[in-house]
């Protein structure tokens, strides 16, 4: 029994030689150059990210250098994006007078300047892709348009903001 098992052992050697010396005669047929093509597909992306989520505010004429930092999420190659303040929370006991969304301002600096009130923010101002700058970030000051007097003395008084990007 071990004679016929070393026999289809020699028999399955031989064939496996004759095989692999009849694919190197191919060599001398093929090619030495081929084309190939890398693919990939990436989906555009545009939003934004908070940086630093809180900034000092200023009452008065003045902003403050404190600011709150966000970055602007956009591969797309042509695009704008409007930026628009969706939210503004305060507690208006905390102003001896009554206040509207006029009374608060936002500056937004990045490699352009944009100013103005909580209403034209509520509509948005549009940056470009140079406006936005290499490293898309942007700081957010806010003020008061009121002195100090107006506002009751404390240490924890704040303007919560919530902001949104729409692609354009």
């Amino acid at each position: 029994m071990n004679k016929y098992l070393s026999i289809l052992g020699a028999s399955l050697v031989t064939t496996y030689g004759s095989l692999a010396l009849a694919n190197t005669s191919n060599f001398s047929v093929m090619k030495d150059d081929a084309e190939i093509e890398f693919k990939a597909n990436i989906d555009a992306q545009c939003g934004l990210e908070v940086l630093k989520d809180k900034g000092d505010l200023a009452f008065g004429d003045q902003y403050l250098e404190d600011a709150a930092e966000i970055k602007i999420v956009d591969n797309r190659q042509n695009g704008s994006v409007l930026l628009k303040l969706d939210e503004l929370e305060y507690d208006q006991d905390d102003y001896l007078k009554s206040l509207e969304y006029s009374f608060f301002r936002f500056k937004v600096t990045g490699s352009a300047d944009k100013e103005g009130t909580a209403l034209a923010w509520m509509v948005g101002k549009t940056f470009s892709r140079d406006e936005l700058g290499s490293d898309r970030k942007l700081e957010i000051r806010a003020r008061v348009s009121l002195s100090e007097e107006d506002a009751i003395a404390r240490d924890d008084l704040t303007v919560k903001t919530e902001w949104v990007t729409i692609c354009s």
